[in-house]
């Protein structure tokens, strides 16, 4: 996935009509599923940030930018 949040698509030079995810396979990327044997191999990826799904039904999100720390993910809807 490119962005989750965006209206912005790849072949086209106006603006989706609504918000949502843009996804390189969309662009014709062949993009298979990555199998990491460990979490901060998963975590090394160079993203800025990473999101887990756990095994409590819950989303853990990371962010990258120094060294892997959990953040808040915003609950409120997002401002456009």
């Amino acid at each position: 996935m490119s962005s989750c949040w965006t209206e912005d698509r790849w072949n086209s030079e106006t603006k989706a009509q609504e918000y949502g995810p843009q996804y390189y396979s969309q662009r014709g990327d062949d993009c298979p599923p990555r199998y990491d044997n460990s979490l901060m191999e998963y975590l090394s990826n160079g993203e800025e940030y990473a999101y887990l799904y756990t095994r409590n039904d819950e989303w853990i999100c990371y962010s990258l930018y120094e060294t892997p720390e959990i953040v808040e993910i915003p609950s409120a809807a997002l401002a456009i």
